[in-house]
């Protein structure tokens, strides 16, 4: 994550904390401190869910291709 201070990017943590809800919301937060300047500050980070249309189409995706390599290899001789 990049310094807000110096635009360094990396950081360490220095403390997380359990989960904690916000407006129905939960997320860690985190406190980090730059290696370059030392400068410190809080994140509040939430997870992304995964997008299921995508995960659906990449294993239907999968799935042809599996039916396809089945034809191939019974298609060729023994």
């Amino acid at each position: 994550m990049r310094c807000p201070d110096c635009g360094h990017p990396f950081s360490r943590v220095l403390r997380a904390e359990d989960k904690a809800t916000h407006e129905g919301e939960e997320y860690i937060s985190r406190r980090r401190e730059c290696r370059r300047c030392r400068h410190r500050w809080t994140t509040f980070e939430t997870q992304d869910l995964p997008d299921l249309d995508a995960a659906f189409r990449i294993q239907e995706a999968l799935h042809i291709l599996d039916q396809a390599k089945a034809k191939l290899a019974l298609s060729q001789p023994m």
